[in-house]
C-alpha cells in the first residue's frame, strides 16, 4: 500500500491553521506565499527590480519613484488550499511629487466567511492568516505599512517603509522597518531599439523585530493554570534582483506607443534571520504597443521540511498571466493622463507534501489573483518622440 499524502499535508496545514503557536519557519513561510501583485505571480514571484508603482511597495518601497503622479492600486486573491471561501485584499495608494520624493501606503488583510472560517495569502509578518483562540477561529486586523521614497542623486533611488503585525487584544502590535534601494536607466544607444537596465535590493523588517505574544498552559480539566509570553523573531527577507528591458521603437502608434517591450527580471530571496528558506526567481513580460502584457516565469524555492520527509524542500513552478493596458495619456498626447492597467493570473497552488499532491492524492485547485491599478499623471507626461 502506498504512503498517504493526506497525513504530512494535514500536519502542515494544522500548523498553519493554528499560526498563534507556530515557529520563525512559518513566519518565513508566509514572506514567501501568494504575492499582493498579479503581475508578479505571473513572473516568478519576483519583483524587485522592475520599474515601479504602488503595486511594489510591499517588496521595494524605492519603486516608487518611478511612478508619475498619483497611483491606486487594488488587488484580490481568492481560495486558499481547503479554505473555498479564502480571501486576501491588498489596497494601495501611493504619489509622488516632483521629481525627489514620493509617499505611498498599502493595507491588507484576510477575509473571513459568515458560514465557514476563511484564510488569507500574506507577503509579510505571518498574522495575515486566520488564527485559533479560546473563542475559536477569528480573522486578524488588517495591516498597513507606509512608506517614503526619494532620489538623493540621479538614477539611484531609496526607499524606507514603516510597517505593523496586528496581534491579538491581549498583545501589542509589532512594528518593524525596511529598507529598498534601485539604480538604473536607459542606455546611451541610437537606432529604432532603446535599451534599459535596472540593479535593485530591499530587506523586509531590516529592524529584525520580535513579536511577544501570550500563551497559556492548561490543566487536565482544560482549565488555564498559567499565563507566560512567547517571543518569536520575524523573519528579515532579503530580496535582490536585475532587470534588462529591450523596447523596439520602429514602428510607433500615434507617435506615442511603443510597438514592442521585452524585460527580463531575475531575483534572488533569502530569510536572513533563520536562513531555513531561499528562492531563485525569474520571469519576462512581453508588452505589445503599450497595451498587453504577456507574462511568464519560474521560480525554485528552498524550504526546511521540518524533519518530515513526507514534507518537500524544495518549491519550484512555472507562472504565466497577462496584462491590460488602457494608457490614455499617450492615445490622447497628454490631453487626459491616466492610465488603468488590469493584471491577472490563474495558477496551481503549490504542495507542500514530497509527492506534490494534495488530500488523498487529488492536486490542490488553482486559485486567481486579479489586480487592478489607476494612474493619474496629473499633468501631461509623456511627450511626442521624433523618429529615429
Amino acid at each position: 500500500m502506498s504512503k498517504s499524502p493526506a497525513i504530512p499535508v494535514a500536519v502542515l496545514l494544522t500548523v498553519i491553521v493554528q499560526g498563534v503557536t507556530a515557529q520563525s519557519w512559518f513566519s518565513a513561510f508566509s514572506y514567501f506565499g501568494r504575492q499582493p501583485d498579479a503581475r508578479s505571480e505571473a513572473m516568478g514571484r519576483g519583483n524587485v527590480a522592475l520599474q515601479g508603482d504602488a503595486r511594489s511597495m510591499a517588496y521595494n518601497p524605492a519603486a516608487l519613484m518611478d511612478l508619475r503622479g498619483l497611483d491606486l492600486y487594488m488587488h484580490s486573491a481568492t481560495k486558499w488550499y481547503i479554505y473555498e471561501n479564502a480571501g486576501f485584499s491588498h489596497g494601495a495608494l501611493a504619489y509622488r511629487s516632483g521629481e525627489r520624493w514620493a509617499v505611498g501606503v498599502a493595507v491588507d488583510g484576510a477575509s473571513l466567511s459568515s458560514e465557514n472560517f476563511t484564510t488569507g495569502d500574506q507577503i509579510e509578518p505571518r498574522r495575515g492568516f486566520i488564527y485559533q483562540t479560546f473563542d475559536g477561529f477569528i480573522a486578524p486586523e488588517h495591516r498597513m505599512m507606509l512608506s517614503l521614497a526619494c532620489t538623493p542623486v540621479d538614477h539611484l533611488n531609496v526607499g524606507v517603509a514603516l510597517g505593523n503585525v496586528p496581534l491579538n487584544s491581549e498583545d501589542q502590535d509589532v512594528l518593524y522597518g525596511s529598507l529598498g534601494l534601485s539604480h538604473g536607466g536607459e542606455l546611451p544607444m541610437k537606432g529604432a531599439f532603446r535599451h534599459a537596465f535596472r540593479a535593485a535590493a530591499s530587506t523586509q523588517n531590516i529592524t529584525f523585530s520580535e513579536e511577544s505574544t501570550t500563551g497559556y498552559r492548561l490543566d487536565l480539566h482544560g482549565q488555564v493554570d498559567s499565563v507566560f509570553r512567547i517571543t518569536d523573531h520575524l523573519p528579515a527577507i532579503f530580496r535582490g534582483g536585475v532587470a534588462y528591458t529591450v523596447k523596439w521603437e520602429g514602428l510607433r502608434l500615434r507617435d506615442t506607443l511603443s510597438a514592442a517591450a521585452f524585460t527580463m527580471h531575475v531575483q534572488y530571496d533569502d530569510d536572513l534571520t533563520q536562513r531555513s528558506r531561499s528562492a531563485m526567481r525569474v520571469g519576462g513580460e512581453l508588452l505589445l504597443c503599450d497595451m498587453l502584457a504577456l507574462r511568464a516565469g519560474w521560480y525554485s524555492e528552498k524550504v526546511d521540511n521540518g524533519g518530515n520527509s513526507y514534507n518537500a524542500t524544495e518549491l519550484e513552478q512555472f507562472t504565466y498571466g497577462f496584462g491590460l493596458v488602457l494608457p490614455c495619456g499617450p492615445l490622447t498626447r497628454g490631453s487626459v493622463p491616466i492610465t488603468i492597467a488590469f493584471d491577472f493570473t490563474n495558477l496551481p497552488q503549490v504542495s507542500y507534501s514530497a509527492d506534490g499532491l494534495g488530500f488523498n492524492g487529488v492536486p490542490w485547485e488553482n486559485f486567481q489573483s486579479i489586480g487592478l491599478r489607476i494612474n493619474y499623471g496629473l499633468r501631461p507626461l509623456l511627450k511626442s518622440r521624433a523618429r529615429t
